[in-house]
């Protein structure tokens, strides 16, 4: 491999909530590649893979950055493909963002004593040259997140316990998602369960007789489309418009929602007022299922707690739950021993 021309290597770096995903009792692990290149696969937070919740898949011997980039890449999508079909529990990060770094007079005292490039830490695909003379500076830790009075929520059950509740199935099924939503690790996929418990709260109204009429016009064109002698339409076409006109006779949910935030239009949520966040929601909505660039996860948390307090009040309001104020509890976070680490990620040329 060495022939006196710089090689390069990719690294691609992913995450696991479940650890165990890669169950093998060692700090890596190894497979050749039809290129006849070897892929490692190491624990970056763990002694093994098989308790790391961190690790990188790296291979090297590539004539230029953009080979070696492209490599990455085309690793990515592969193990993008497989976890997703066998549901192997991995994060595989879609782009390249900073994960931690480190101050520049630090990396050139590296350099200087030591002879060593240290790279700042990228979720995602990292090239650098493939010499030895590379390594990777990156943290991982532990936090432990809890309520300073973990049974605070107690007063609430006191104070409903005597109330007579009974709800119907879209509030059962509302609750169900919220329930749902808790537990969920991913910000977006509890966004989106969120999303669902207020849609089957906010019913949808049939439009005005006026548009109804247009869209009954619409429908028999559509029909005579069909059975004309001239150019006529597909059937399968025919029967998709029909469906397609017939499921406008009822407005919108991105419409319903607007109805209700303009009912409501004094009330404020996480800061906006109630129309701006339901339109803030509809649009997440939009760009989540049809993405068109990346969404802070923390504005994934806000509209989050924002539709679980609507749809909290939605609820509280149709079965007349009584009102109550419950004083949430102060969070304390506690890092455990060793549980904030620095650490330095090399190789060695295999």
């Amino acid at each position: 491999m060495d022939n006196g021309t710089q090689k390069y290597r990719f690294r691609l770096t992913s995450s696991t909530r479940r650890p165990g995903a890669i169950g093998i009792d060692a700090a890596e692990a190894s497979v050749e590649l039809p290129d006849e290149r070897t892929l490692f696969i190491v624990a970056r937070d763990s002694a093994t893979l098989a308790s790391a919740k961190r690790i990188h898949f790296e291979a090297g011997g590539y004539d230029s950055e953009q080979s070696a980039k492209q490599a990455g890449e085309h690793l990515r999508s592969r193990l993008r493909i497989l976890n997703a079909s066998l549901s192997l529990g991995l994060n595989i990060p879609t782009s390249d963002t900073p994960a931690s770094s480190l101050v520049q007079s630090k990396k050139d005292e590296a350099l200087e004593k030591h002879g060593v490039h240290l790279m700042d830490s990228v979720s995602g695909v990292l090239v650098f040259p493939d010499d030895e003379k590379h390594a990777e500076f990156t943290m991982c830790g532990e936090f432990e997140v809890a309520a300073k009075d973990p049974l605070y929520w107690l007063s609430g059950l006191r104070f409903l316990w005597a109330s007579d509740i009974s709800f119907d199935e879209r509030s059962e099924d509302a609750v169900t998602f919220l329930g749902m939503a808790a537990l969920e690790d991913s910000p977006r996929s509890a966004f989106l369960l969120a999303f669902l418990a207020l849609e089957r709260l906010q019913p949808t109204r049939k439009r005005s007789l006026t548009a109804r009429r247009l869209l009954e016009r619409l429908q028999d064109r559509v029909k005579k489309a069909a059975v004309r002698k001239r150019q006529p339409i597909l059937q399968a076409d025919r029967d998709s418009l029909l469906g397609s006109i017939g499921r406008l006779e009822y407005e919108s949910f991105g419409g319903a929602l607007i109805r209700l935030a303009r009912a409501n239009e004094k009330v404020e949520i996480e800061g906006l007022s109630i129309l701006k966040f339901v339109k803030k929601c509809i649009d997440t909505r939009h760009r989540t299922a049809h993405p068109s660039g990346p969404i802070n996860p923390s504005d994934y948390a806000s509209l989050t707690a924002g539709l679980r307090h609507l749809v909290s009040c939605l609820i509280w309001n149709k079965h007349s739950v009584p009102d109550m104020t419950l004083q949430g509890s102060a969070s304390s976070i506690r890092v455990p021993p060793g549980g904030l680490r620095a650490s330095i990620v090399t190789y060695k040329r295999r």
